[in-house]
């Protein structure tokens, strides 16, 4: 759960759609996920967020859990448990927005896989987002190691660390 300190904001990205913005916490979680072992199994979660003025604020992510099939190319998670998250998070007033998954290469891309169930849960969802947000983590450190894009119906749009 989040926890009632105040949110560090320590990166954001941007798109022509928009500007997501990741908590510390969020960023912490990605960084201990990278896949830097041969041996080590893809990792993944979801995104939850709130809006404000024209943002996103990534304030939480979850881990992977019982019940989630891992190998070393592939993440799937347990969905029972995911929507349990959901609900869970949105009694505290946080928002589902997308998810994460690491990728055992340096500067990740996400598959045309991963690009495709984005767009389902998006399709298939009942929701009234505009957008939901796909993180794929890489081996590299944070944020050359980051994918960020924004998932709609049809499309996805690459975001870019907005570095100040």
């Amino acid at each position: 759960m989040p926890s009632l300190r105040e949110t560090v904001v320590t990166l954001c990205f941007r798109s022509s759609f928009g500007i997501v913005q990741f908590a510390d916490n969020v960023l912490e979680i990605f960084q201990k996920s990278r896949q830097l072992k041969p041996w080590a199994k893809e990792a993944g979660g979801q995104l939850f967020c709130r809006f404000a003025e024209g943002k996103v604020l990534v304030e939480w992510a979850t881990r992977p859990g019982q019940g989630d099939k891992r190998s070393r190319y592939f993440f799937w998670p347990n969905r029972p448990k995911e929507q349990k998250d959901i609900n869970g998070q949105f009694e505290q007033g946080l928002h589902y927005i997308g998810d994460w998954h690491t990728h055992p290469e340096p500067i990740p891309k996400p598959s045309g896989e991963d690009i495709g169930k984005m767009q389902a849960i998006y399709r298939e969802s009942i929701h009234s987002l505009k957008y939901m947000i796909l993180v794929v983590v890489g081996r590299e450190k944070i944020p050359e190691g980051l994918w960020v894009g924004f998932i709609f119906r049809k499309s996805t749009v690459k975001a870019t660390p907005l570095i100040e």
